[in-house]
Order: structure tokens, then sequence, then C-alpha cells
């Protein structure tokens, strides 16, 4: 949204998409590389217990060729899902990578070739503790990706909810699910514990909780 509703870089005025862009790094808090400096993906890093993936699939992505990330991209984040030495690896997704019995030409379900293609990556590489943070479905979902991770969802805490979502619980992979609320994550990471474990609270705008679940 920061750009234009469900942004297409290849329909997109290239003078008013870099009016945009530099709009949305005047106001948003990030730290932008002088070298490419609208490259968005990176990550941060807490010591071994918890790495932020964060990625942009947006800005490099080209739906005519089916390209939901750059090969750049790709390349880096298997690299880092590969070589971190942090125990969990949370990835920052925009919409989920679970698959939906729905069509979403717009998300991940729409790039089959490069969904495969990462989560296959981590099942190959018996990569664990991998945690997909994503949002924009109006409601709070969990989901059991079996060797790909958890896809993990929260989303709005002040727009309006999408119940309809609820007829997902039927499905196995889904193992939590609320379109009524609007609701918000909370990710405690405890590198003390042994062995560390991570734990996601899932809440309601009153900070009441509606669902956790522990990591370890």
């Amino acid at each position: 949204h920061e750009i234009d509703n469900n942004f297409n870089p290849e329909e997109f005025d290239p003078t008013r998409l870099g009016y945009a862009l530099t709009a949305y790094k005047e106001y948003a808090p990030l730290r932008v590389d002088s070298e490419k400096p609208n490259r968005f993906w990176r990550t941060q890093r807490w010591g071994r217990t918890l790495e932020l993936i964060i990625l942009d699939s947006r800005t490099e992505r080209l739906p005519s060729k089916k390209q939901y990330i750059s090969g750049e991209q790709m390349e880096w984040l298997k690299s880092r899902l590969l070589n971190t030495p942090a125990r969990f690896k949370f990835i920052v997704n925009t919409v989920p990578i679970a698959k939906f019995p729905i069509d979403n030409p717009d998300g991940w379900s729409g790039y089959d070739s490069q969904r495969n293609e990462i989560l296959g990556y981590i099942e190959s590489h018996e990569i664990k503790h991998v945690y997909w943070l994503s949002g924009d479905m109006h409601a709070a979902m969990v989901f059991d990706l079996g060797a790909g991770g958890w896809d993990l969802v929260a989303s709005p805490i002040g727009q309006l909810q999408i119940g309809a979502w609820d007829v997902l619980s039927a499905l196995d992979e889904v193992k939590y699910i609320n379109g009524n609320v609007n609701n918000y994550m909370l990710v405690t990471a405890d590198p003390t514990h042994d062995p560390p474990q991570v734990r996601i609270s899932l809440r309601t705008d009153d900070g009441s909780e509606i669902y956790s679940q522990t990591f370890q």
C-alpha cells in the first residue's frame, strides 16, 4: 500500500514509482544502503537466538515471468536460512506462504515455482526452526507447513475483519484461525531457557490473549 494497492512494478509509471520510493524511504525508519538505495530486503540478528529475515516481495516482482522475488533475493534468503548461527529463523513475509484452497494470484500461491523452490530447499537441507511472519489477511492464523516450518499470521489491528476465513479451520494444516477480532502478535525469544525457546501470543486490540504456542 505504500505505493499502490496490489502494486505491480511492470505496470507502474517509472517516474511516479521513483517519487513513491523516495517518499517511502523518507517516511519509514529505514537504513538505506547507499550503493543499493532501492533494495529493501535485509536481516537483523540477535546473537545465536533469532534472526529476522525481511523480504521484499513487491518492488522486484515480475508477474509476466512468475517472479515473486528476484533471483538474487532468493539466493540470499537460502543462504541466510542455511548459514545463520541463530536457532530461530523468522521470515518477515507479506501474505501467507501457506497454500489456500482459494485462488490468490497476487500471493505466493500465484507463484508456485518460487514457492515450491524455497519450501523444497528448506526441506531438502533439513533446516529447522523456520517461521514465516505474515499479515494482510484480516484474520489471525497459524499454519503448520510441515518441513517448511510454520506460517504465523496476524492482522488487522484497526481495520475490518474477515470472518469468512474461519471456514479454513477444517484444513489439517490450520492450527488456529480467527477472523472475527482485531489482533496482533507478540513474539518473545528466550535464549536463557534450556533449550532456547520462542513463544508467540496472538492478542486482541485490548491486549487479551486468544492463542499462544511455544517453540523450542
